[in-house]
């Protein structure tokens, strides 16, 4: 089921350099059992950061929905940074009070890398809470940029929960390629060392798209995860997926 474009990720050679290490998550859709038994399962992995793509709650439509979800992951120990999905009260787009960090039109600096972040979804055929045009990702992804200010000389790092126009990560079980063109045409201009993302569950993998490693996880809600290692003196990325 785990697809990746292996020929073109490197190798991450570690040596004596300590990697960033994240998790990457997508599409809990509420399902805290599941998140739980992830976050339990990796309590013994040194993780730098979780990362979340959107779709946490299952068309929730207030905070006390999605402050359950977050706090399971509170309770890992672990930071952790969002950003919300098409099925998720674009409301709540601030965030939770002091909960994590919400990515949307903001910027995290974290171990000499900067965080951007946009979520919704470009307009599906269901009429979901969060559907937003793709320019509006884009723009948003912009006023996180220039909120930077650290230089990110390990790189910058972008979190969606749309994914761009790829190969493997925005292909549906019909075989037809949804992702942004936006998007993409944005990542090949400001060639981010690491893009996260979700939304479509199907599409677990791993590409290159120019010089950047695109993942979508996979959905928490059925046990899909990921672990990405970036040895940052080299610049040089691996991702491990799994599912419980």
């Amino acid at each position: 089921m785990n697809k990746s474009v292996s020929a073109d990720i490197d190798p991450l050679l570690l040596g004596d350099l300590m990697p960033f290490k994240l998790l990457a998550l997508s599409d809990i859709h509420g399902k805290k059992s599941h998140l739980g038994s992830i976050l339990e399962k990796l309590n013994s992995s040194r993780l730098d950061l979780v990362v979340v793509c959107g779709d946490i709650t299952h068309f929730a439509t207030k905070a006390e929905e999605l402050r359950p979800v977050l706090e399971v992951i509170e309770r890992s120990g672990f930071p952790y940074c969002y950003v919300l999905g098409n099925c998720d009260p674009p409301e709540l787009r601030e965030g939770v009070d002091s909960m994590g960090t919400c990515l949307e039109s903001s910027c995290l600096p974290i171990s000499g890398f900067n965080i951007i972040g946009a979520g919704g979804a470009t307009p599906t055929p269901f009429g979901t809470p969060f559907e937003i045009e793709e320019q509006d990702i884009i723009e948003r992804l912009e006023r996180g940029r220039s909120k930077c200010q650290t230089p990110g000389e390990n790189g910058l790092i972008i979190v969606t929960h749309n994914p761009p126009r790829g190969a493997i990560v925005d292909k549906t079980r019909m075989g037809t390629h949804v992702g942004s063109p936006e998007l993409l045409r944005y990542i090949l201009e400001k060639k981010p060392l690491l893009v996260l993302t979700g939304h479509i569950h199907e599409a677990i993998g791993t590409e290159k798209i120019g010089e950047t490693t695109v993942l979508n996880p996979g959905p928490a809600l059925r046990g899909s995860y990921a672990v990405v290692e970036i040895e940052t003196e080299r610049r040089l990325v691996r991702v491990d997926h799994g599912s419980l």
